[in-house]
């Protein structure tokens, strides 16, 4: 028994050898003698994305005999070659390539043309369709109350969904020197207390296609004219002005209500201006103090107190009329008209606008002449509790 186990297992070890041996002849031609060496291989690779362009970093190689590296895009249809000089930090490489997304194989050589195993990143160029996108932020107003100068730009909202980081805003200051500001998106409003009346402003928007762009692209600028601006006028200087033919006050009843209370900054308490009972048409003379702005807007509050809302001596209808040199007997010389309006229901509180017809000169004094009030009787007097006048800046 014990004869017949050793021959077994005697059997066994000839066929375990004879086994190897195929093995081995099998898979001996794959086999390079020496072994095949590598080089090291980029490591720990980045893609930034820029204007036709993708740069790639890595840190620089340990093995002193890596000399350059090539890379392959396109299912390896297209590369690009560079050498890597020794004793840097890192590897650094802009590849000049058409707009897309692309998948990078990236391998490293020495002078004896052995290389690494290859690394495949991705990359993003970014070109004309890009930029066919980017869009100025839009303006919604600009407006200066000349009370104190200031210039308020009131901005829409900005494209950050599509990778907008801001603008660049260039104006000129009070003393002629220019100047630019960065408005960040969460800016709603920009106010320039040295802005120079009379001056364009401009701005561009600043895009990055990603936060690993190197590239920062701008619109082309976009211009705010001067003439665009609208100015609130200072009511400090406007002055009542008393011609032959003007409806006057009514002094004898009302002496506290006269023609200055128009500015005085109270809306709709009492009192205001008050004329004598009179035939329509009737008007009355200011003057603005500057003659710099063309009329943009006409606002004016009607009286509201003792239920004359929509009443009363309110004026229904009406005209607006400019001069720079109204003659001293009151007559309608050397007068322009600016627009005929209408009066209608409105949020009294806030005052009723109305918008002077473009292309008007600049005036430095104003009639309001009065064609009917919301009383419709003829003789009526008129009532007015506060204007407000907007202009655009345009020396005559």
């Amino acid at each position: 028994m014990k004869i017949k186990i050793s021959l077994f297992f005697a059997a066994l070890l000839v066929m375990g050898i004879t086994g190897c041996k195929k093995m081995d002849d099998t898979y001996k031609k794959y086999v390079v003698p020496e072994g095949i060496t590598y080089v090291e291989r980029a490591k720990a690779v980045k893609t930034y994305s820029g204007l036709n362009r993708v740069k790639f970093t890595w840190a620089a190689p340990v093995d002193p005999s890596v000399s350059k590296a090539r890379i392959y895009w396109n299912n390896f249809a297209d590369s690009a070659e560079f050498k890597i000089p020794g004793n840097v930090d890192s590897v650094t490489y802009f590849l000049n390539i058409p707009e897309g997304m692309y998948s990078f194989i990236i391998k490293t050589f020495d002078d004896a043309g052995k290389q690494s195993v290859p690394v495949e990143v991705q990359g993003r160029s970014i070109g004309a369709t890009f930029l066919s996108n980017m869009f100025n932020r839009p303006l919604s107003e600009s407006f200066v109350d000349n009370t104190n100068g200031k210039l308020l730009l009131t901005w829409g909202g900005a494209d950050t969904y599509n990778g907008s980081i801001g603008h660049e805003l260039i104006y000129t200051d009070a003393t002629g020197a220019i100047k630019k500001v960065f408005v960040t998106p969460e800016s709603a409003a920009t106010t320039l207390a040295d802005y120079k009346s009379g001056t364009d402003l401009s701005y561009t928007t600043w895009y990055r296609a990603d936060t690993t762009s190197v590239d920062t692209l701008k619109t082309s600028p976009a211009l705010i004219p001067s003439k665009a601006i609208v100015y609130k006028l200072d009511k400090s200087k406007f002055k009542a002005v008393r011609l032959p033919g003007d409806a006057g006050e009514m002094a004898s009843i009302f002496p506290t209500w006269r023609i200055e209370n128009m500015w005085d900054g109270r809306t709709n308490a009492d009192p205001g201006y008050h004329s004598p009972d009179i035939v329509k048409p009737a008007h009355v003379t200011f003057e603005l103090g500057t003659s710099d702005y063309a009329l943009y807007s006409f606002r004016l509050w009607q009286r509201t107190d003792w239920g004359s809302t929509y009443s009363e001596g309110n004026p229904k209808t009406f005209s607006l009329w400019g001069s720079n040199n109204p003659p001293a007997d009151g007559s309608w010389t050397n007068w322009t008209k600016l627009g005929d309006f209408t009066s209608g229901t409105h949020n009294v509180t806030a005052g009723e606008l109305f918008l002077i017809p473009p292309g008007v000169q600049a005036y430095r004094y104003i009639r309001i002449q009065v064609h009917s009030t919301w009383n419709p009787k003829p003789t009526q007097a008129i009532q007015i509790m506060e204007v407000e006048l907007m202009g655009n800046f345009s020396k005559p």
